[in-house]
């Protein structure tokens, strides 16, 4: 689903780290909040079956945190 909002939507990427056996946090980068206000109007018809995918394998899914990124430190490997 990444790869198609990146292409699609103008995501910047996500993330998904593991926390225990059961639970998982992932998160998302958007180049501004209008970009991920507006995201999902342009995403092809195979993003269904995704999306349906990834919602039921969840128990929940929220948005807990919206933030601006004010630093980034992060080491880009493809460099």
């Amino acid at each position: 689903m990444t790869l198609l909002i990146r292409e699609y939507e103008g995501g910047l990427g996500s993330r998904l780290h593991q926390c225990s056996d059961t639970d998982y946090v992932a998160y998302a980068q958007w180049p501004d909040e209008n970009t991920w206000t507006n995201a999902g109007a342009n995403l092809p018809e195979s993003a269904t079956e995704i999306r349906k995918q990834m919602k039921d394998s969840c128990e929940e899914m929220k948005t807990i945190y919206q933030m601006e990124m004010v630093d980034n430190l992060l080491l880009n490997l493809d460099d």
